[in-house]
């Protein structure tokens, strides 16, 4: 599993990991993660708990990744690690590491493979988590604002109906079971510690769907 750290690329095993988070007392892994300052902004509040950020986009995570590689006097950090690969092909080494799951705004295959309830990234995802790990997914778009995204990329009306019906259905044929679905406001985003939520909260009024799921073995 390719990782980074600092500004190099790294490969690390599953062993390697278990004995890294063994050290803390919960693992939250943050899917699509873009340029990383979610898991660094949590694991600077949360030095218990280990923090893996994971994107297909390497350049998209250096900042944050040469900031978590300083010393720990310059605001480095040991909780946080960075993983390059695909949200749709999540690496094995990662199975049944996860007690929560996040994925918060994803854009392109990731949104469309979550709102579409695709089989290969729910697998994915129901391998990575623990018996009694938690997942909680942000997701947005509007015809008002993407209507071309929309219909290019052929995807659903977003309503709290179609998700507690046939995305619920999608998602618990995966063994991932959607408990609650909240719609939010943009107020909402600006607890969210993404560089993406933040933009989000200040700009144009959308609705922003959030649903918590947990799992079914």
């Amino acid at each position: 599993m390719k990782i980074l750290e600092g500004n190099k690329i790294k490969n690390i095993d599953c062993e390697a990991l278990k004995n890294i988070v063994k050290n803390y007392n919960n693992t939250t892994i943050d899917i699509g993660t873009g340029d990383g300052s979610f898991p660094y902004k949590s694991a600077r509040k949360n030095k218990d708990s280990f923090y893996i950020g994971l994107d297909a986009v390497a350049d998209n995570m250096i900042d944050s990744a040469v900031k978590a590689g300083k010393k720990v006097t310059k605001g480095g950090l040991n909780n946080v690690m960075y993983v390059i690969d695909n949200a749709l092909s999540i690496p094995e080494e990662l199975n049944n590491f996860a007690d929560s799951i996040y994925i918060n705004l994803p854009w392109g295959s990731l949104r469309d493979a979550v709102v579409k309830g695709e089989e290969q990234l729910l697998k994915g995802i129901r391998k990575i988590s623990k018996a009694k790990a938690t997942l909680d997914i942000y997701v947005t778009y509007s015809s008002l604002y993407e209507a071309k995204e929309i219909t290019s990329r052929q995807l659903p009306e977003l309503s709290e109906e179609y998700i507690n019906t046939e995305l619920k259905y999608k998602y618990q044929s995966c063994g991932i079971k959607i408990k609650k679905v909240e719609l939010c406001n943009n107020d909402s985003l600006k607890g969210l510690d993404t560089s993406w939520a933040k933009k989000l909260a200040f700009g144009r009024k959308r609705e922003v769907f959030h649903f918590n799921c947990n799992f079914t073995f």
